[in-house]
């Protein structure tokens, strides 16, 4: 059990909302499932035209997750923030393939975003260790490993600053439109 201080909560508040703003730029269409109930997962929806599970990272353990995946039979994005190695605000996440009753599991993936293009991708950041490993675009489609989306380290780093900038656009707006939402109700 976690202990829900309020460094916790804060955690798990900004976790949702990079998941929200993530599943808004990726276009997904997302039903938060209250009556799909799966023990110890919280704060998940589903893009069943993606066949995906969407959660923030803070909200969950990485076995409730594989539990929910084998139940469900979906795939899996579990977005958070964090920093990279020069301390810029970032995306990471996890993202977990469910195929033939098997889990694959890619970690430290962060957003790319195609300049110029309303393309994005989780690519594997270049900084953990992974930087060969598969991407994924993202869209109204299940997720599919794929050749990266650039030519070479300039264009990759210019992608993912692209990313975390949108991200960043993202973030700013659902939460102005947050605020002007509570101002009107008031």
């Amino acid at each position: 059990m976690k202990i829900q201080n309020r460094d916790y909560l804060e955690n798990r508040e900004n976790s949702l909302a990079i998941a929200l703003a993530l599943a808004n730029i990726a276009g997904w269409e997302l039903d938060q499932q209250p009556d799909l109930l799966i023990r110890g997962l919280h704060d998940f929806f589903l893009d069943p035209v993606s066949d995906l599970i969407l959660m923030p990272l803070a909200a969950n353990s990485a076995a409730a997750v594989s539990c929910a995946i084998h139940e469900i039979r979906c795939d899996a994005v579990m977005p958070a923030g964090g920093k990279t190695n020069d301390n810029r605000d970032t995306l990471y996440a996890s993202v977990a393939i469910w195929r033939s009753g098997a889990i694959n599991w890619y970690r430290a993936m962060r957003l790319f975003h195609t300049p110029g293009a309303a393309e994005i991708w989780l690519i594997p950041d270049p900084h953990a260790g992974a930087a060969d490993g598969p991407c994924f675009h993202l869209g109204h489609h299940r997720l599919r490993a794929s050749a990266p989306p650039f030519q070479d380290s300039v264009e990759r780093d210019e992608g993912l600053l692209a990313g975390d900038r949108l991200i960043a656009a993202q973030l700013l707006k659902d939460r102005h439109s947050t605020f002007c939402s509570r101002d009107h109700t008031s």
